[in-house]
């Protein structure tokens, strides 16, 4: 495996009032795109987040592909998941890398304009 590039993003809610997710829903909250070369795979390598309702989980997917991270509480330090979000076998592509907020409760739940996160990707190439 050869890393070739490595990437981080960040980004808190902003704006000057709480809104609201319905319950079992998820809304975007930053969308970037992405290009992989041909032969590459889009990694998350480590996860930093902190939600104020506990009731919020991350997910983090490229829009079209089947695999996603989600997290399983709403404050992490994850240094960790190593998840292939996205594999490019044919040729090189622009992606669309989704950033979501998840409403896992039975009630509506805040998102507050000081929620963050900071991810930090790689894209590697088989070598």
């Amino acid at each position: 495996m050869i890393r070739l590039e490595r990437f981080s993003l960040s980004g808190n809610v902003g704006g000057a009032k709480s809104f609201q997710i319905a319950p079992k829903q998820r809304r975007n909250i930053q969308v970037i795109t992405v290009g992989i070369i041909s032969s590459a795979f889009l990694v998350l390598n480590a996860a930093r987040f902190h939600f104020q309702n506990r009731s919020i989980r991350l997910r983090v997917q490229v829009r079209g592909a089947q695999a996603f991270f989600q997290s399983t509480s709403s404050k992490q330090d994850f240094p960790g998941p190593n998840k292939v979000l996205f594999v490019e076998s044919e040729e090189a592509r622009a992606v669309e890398l989704v950033i979501s907020a998840v409403n896992v409760g039975n009630s509506p739940a805040f998102l507050h304009p000081q929620d963050g996160w900071w991810l930090d990707f790689l894209i590697n190439k088989q070598g």
